[in-house]
């Protein structure tokens, strides 16, 4: 994998083949849609500084760093327990596997709490890596 679009693509593609909560709306970035009324998720990919891995005969292979960020909403006032239920289950998308070019490591959960919106929010990241060669 060579471009940060391909690994953004190969994630979204993951998470839409592998969701079977149907009562939980999958929400994607910069998507023109109505504000939302259920339960929802919404995925961003951060990517962050690549480096150098190695290099041989005029190749250079690169490492890219990543988040995927899983911001997790259910309705406010209705206890934690949903939106635990909801991150636990992109975690168990993402944790700890490979998929094409895309190794993902370990998943972490932050409790953001009431949105102001009537939702209550809990976030789950998992850190990813892919790489790719460069011709020199």
């Amino acid at each position: 994998m060579s471009t940060n679009a391909e690994a953004q693509l190969a994630i979204e593609t993951r998470l839409n083949a592998n969701w079977t909560d149907q009562g939980v709306e999958l929400r994607f970035e910069n998507e023109a849609r109505k504000i939302p009324v259920g339960e929802h998720l919404r995925l961003s990919i951060r990517n962050l500084r690549p480096f150098e891995v190695g290099y041989s005969a005029g190749i250079v292979r690169y490492r890219r760093p990543g988040i995927i960020w899983v911001q997790c909403f259910v309705e406010a006032k209705t206890g934690t327990q949903r939106a635990r239920v909801i991150a636990d289950a992109v975690a168990d998308i993402f944790e700890g596997q490979q998929f094409g070019e895309i190794t993902c490591r370990e998943a972490e959960q932050e409790e953001l709490g009431d949105d102001g919106e009537g939702f209550w929010q809990v976030n789950c990241k998992i850190y990813f890596d892919h790489d790719y060669d460069r011709s020199y």
